[in-house]
Formats: structure tokens, sequence, C-alpha cells
């Protein structure tokens, strides 16, 4: 009803409430350019130059975090999604750090090319598979990027990736998916670039972990 009321309001130009509540955010971006623009055509010796410059660099500053906050809420929408949609219900994907990079359907190779649907995040891929006329897809296999190596396995007829890890049961296993081509590139980058990223990670909480248990054992010692 308010909505509704408020696109009556001259004052409303015929705008829906949502529309007039995204206005103060969309306007950041165009405070951009009209400090872009100022800054442009004014003389470094004004006495108004530096004021610009502080202004342009202070909206900039807001411009930034405010993308950098979309695109992290988004992120987390993105994860939650795929916990809503995936059974059984993995009730610990959902962690604070976790992001979704990729998703998309391709032919499982290892099963007369059956349609899989494969979910990478930053520390884990998950395979699934969508049943006809469901809205839900079911885990097929859940693995960790940590015992994960991924191959472009591609052959004149098709592109093809291989990823190598560990099953539950920490034995070898495989498994070798063809998509697109004009896909496969992007599956490989994302794949490489979670996975240099990944280990970068738990490189640095190694370092921190022990740089925290040297500490608390010298202050210990201290004692």
């Amino acid at each position: 009803f308010e909505t509704q009321h408020c696109i009556t309001l001259p004052e409303c130009k015929n705008l829906p409430l949502s529309a007039l509540l995204i206005e103060p955010v969309s306007r950041i971006p165009r405070y951009v350019l009209l400090f872009k623009e100022l800054l442009k055509y004014t003389d470094m010796t004004h006495p108004d130059y530096p004021h610009i410059k502080k202004a342009l660099d202070d909206v900039s500053n807001i411009a930034q975090l405010h993308n950098e906050r979309k695109r992290a809420s988004e992120e987390r929408n993105a994860v939650l999604r795929v916990y809503l949609s995936l059974l059984p219900e993995q009730q610990d994907l959902i962690e604070p750090a976790r992001r979704l990079l990729k998703e998309g359907a391709v032919k499982d190779l290892k099963n007369s090319g059956k349609e899989k649907y494969l979910f990478l995040f930053n520390d884990l891929i998950i395979i699934s598979e969508r049943k006809e006329k469901s809205k839900n897809f079911f885990l097929k296999q859940r693995i960790t990027l940590s015992s994960t190596k991924v191959y472009d396995i591609s052959d004149k007829n098709a592109s093809m990736i291989k990823l190598e890890f560990l099953s539950v049961k920490d034995q070898p296993d495989n498994f070798i998916f063809s998509t697109e081509k004009d896909e496969l590139a992007d599956w490989m980058t994302q794949f490489m670039g979670a996975k240099i990223q990944f280990d970068r990670d738990q490189l640095q909480l190694r370092k921190r972990t022990f740089s925290n248990s040297r500490s608390f054992s010298s202050g210990a010692d201290q004692n």
C-alpha cells in the first residue's frame, strides 16, 4: 500500500519506493564523475584544486567500499542459494570466508556423458545432479580443494578437464568432464586460481599458527 501511495505523490515523479531508496547509492558514481570533471578543468594553482582533489579521493574511497560490500553480499547470497537448493542438506556449507566462484552444467565422461552440475567454491568442489522437473540439486560428491589437481586433457574432438583428488576414504579418485569450448578456459582459470589462492591462504595460516605458538611458548618460559 505504501509503495502504491508513493507513486501517486507528485514529488515521487511516478517512481516506486524501491527506485527512490536506491537513489542515494546510485549517486555515488555520479559524484566520482562530477569531481573528476571538475578536477580536469581546474588549474592546479587554483585555491580550490586541493579541496576538489580531496573530495574526489574521499568519494572514490566510498565508491570502492560500497562495491566491495556489494560484492561480498552477492557472494554470501550465492552460497546461501546453493545451500538452500542442495540435498541432502549440507549444514556446514555456509562459512564466513566461503565464496562461490563458478557453477555450471558439465558432462560426466566416466558415466556415459550424463549431465552433472558443478559448484566451484574457493575451498571446495561440489558435484551434483539435477533430476528432471526438480528444483533441487542432489549431492553426488564433495571434494576439498586441498586434495585436488586439475588438468586440461582436451583433444581435437572435445574440451575436457580431469580432476584428481582424494575421496572421503582418502583413496585416489578422479572426475573427468567435458564442457563447451568457450567455457573450458574459464573453468581452468577458476580452478587454477582457486587452488593457488587456497594453498597461499593455508601457508599464511600455518605461519600465523606457528608464530602464535612460538609467542605463547616464549611468554610461558618467561613466567
